[in-house]
Parts: structure tokens; C-alpha cells; sequence
């Protein structure tokens, strides 16, 4: 959104309406141009910034009414202006109710955001856990497995020195 361009349009309807005003007639043209720029000023408001939109529309309503209020207009021209009115009406409401929505939807998704962090970091702390306790494992296993071989060890040589000994009593006589 270009605060220069609605601006250059709020200064367009204004030289617009004074022509027509001076005139003391319309034109379907004039309307047709007045509507063009109401259009292009309520389409640059519609895009503006939150904090500067509703000051923009209200200068967009504001246009409207000044022109809808010259005495002179045709019947034609009012109807035509008055449906282009309520169509804009129609819009803007479609497009808050929809600004709404949007505001309200980031809102959720920022607060599913924070829970999936937290669970992203809750998982990788448990993972940590995980690999610590998984060494810890694999060295008890490693102890036991040594543990295991040396009593296998001591039965073997405790077995061989009793069959040294039965040798030497019984035997070698």
C-alpha cells in the first residue's frame, strides 16, 4: 500500500468533485470517473496497514456521502452510486470478517507453534537420556561379559588344580 498513491487519489476526487460541483450538473462519465477513483481509494484502504485502515475508510465514507449528497445528481447516477456503495460496504465487511479470521488463525498456529517446540524439545531431552543410558547398559554388559570370563577362568584353573591334586594323591603312588 502506497500512502503517496491514496494521497494522489484523495486529490483526484477532490478535483473530480469540485469540477462537478462547479458545473452544477453530472454526467454518467463523471460518475462513472468519481466511481473509479471511490473504487481505487476503498481498494488502497483495503490494504492498508491495521492501525491506519480504519482512518482511510472513513475518509472513503466520507467521499461517498459528499458526493452522494450533490442535489443535482441524476436519478441513474444515485442508483448506480448507491449499488457501487453497498457492494463496497459488502466488501470491506467480507474483508475485516476475513482480517479477523487471519489475525485469529496466526494466533492459534503461534500457540501450536510453542507447543510443538516444547514437545520437540521434550523429545530431544528424552533422546539424550536415551544414548546416556544406552552406554551405561553396554558398559555393564561389557563388566559382566569380563566378570563371566574370569570366573570361567577361576572354575577352569580350580578345576585343574583339583585334578592336579586327585592326580598326585591317587595315581602317582
Amino acid at each position: 500500500m502506497s500512502s503517496l498513491k491514496f494521497e494522489n487519489l484523495k486529490d483526484e476526487f477532490e478535483d473530480l468533485f469540485n469540477d462537478i460541483r462547479f458545473k452544477n450538473q453530472i454526467t454518467p462519465s463523471d460518475v462513472r470517473k468519481v466511481e473509479k477513483v471511490l473504487s481505487a481509494l476503498q481498494q488502497e484502504a483495503s490494504v492498508a496497514p491495521f492501525q491506519y485502515k480504519s482512518g482511510m475508510l472513513a475518509d472513503v465514507t466520507d467521499y461517498r456521502k459528499q458526493f452522494e449528497n450533490l442535489d443535482n445528481l441524476p436519478s441513474e447516477a444515485r442508483m448506480s452510486l448507491s449499488r457501487v456503495d453497498a457492494s463496497l460496504h459488502r466488501s470491506t465487511a467480507i474483508a475485516l470478517e476475513s482480517e479477523r479470521l487471519g489475525h485469529e488463525t496466526i494466533e492459534d498456529l503461534a500457540l501450536q507453534r510453542e507447543r510443538l517446540e516444547g514437545a520437540r524439545d521434550r523429545l530431544e531431552e528424552a533422546n539424550t537420556e536415551l544414548s546416556s543410558t544406552t552406554r551405561l547398559i553396554r558398559g555393564i554388559w561389557m563388566g559382566l561379559t569380563g566378570n563371566k570370563l574370569f570366573l570361567i577362568g577361576i572354575i577352569i584353573g580350580e578345576l585343574l588344580i583339583i585334578g592336579m591334586i586327585v592326580y598326585i594323591k591317587w595315581f602317582k603312588k
